[in-house]
């Protein structure tokens, strides 16, 4: 049996891509601590992460995890904002989340329809 790390790096998404992912994503887990939001959107063998900025300044993107089947996870890190045609997915799911659980949680979501 074969043991690995992960594998950081600087990572780069360009915006249409970026939309995409957020757009096929599906299930999110989400984390919020009163202003602190941040949420994991999960589509195909990928995921990312992302965090509110607080007052309303919209979504960065943190980091992208790729795990090819078989192969190790590959994390590269983001810190770039998330185009604002984007941010619909993210909001509903964390608003959902939040009507039912308060503000303070962690959670994961499935959506069905957007």
């Amino acid at each position: 049996m074969m043991y690995g790390s992960i594998c950081r790096g600087t990572a780069h998404m360009p915006d249409d891509q970026l939309k995409d992912a957020f757009a096929r994503a599906r299930t999110f887990q989400v984390t919020s601590r009163g202003e602190e939001v941040r949420v994991i959107a999960y589509h195909d063998e990928s995921s990312i992460e992302a965090q509110r900025r607080p007052g309303g300044k919209g979504w960065e993107a943190l980091a992208l995890t790729q795990q090819p089947k078989g192969d190790l996870p590959l994390t590269g890190v983001l810190f770039m904002d998330i185009p604002q045609s984007a941010w619909g997915p993210l909001d509903l799911a964390v608003s959902a989340l939040q009507n039912e659980f308060g503000d303070h949680f962690t959670k994961r979501a499935t959506l069905k329809c957007m």
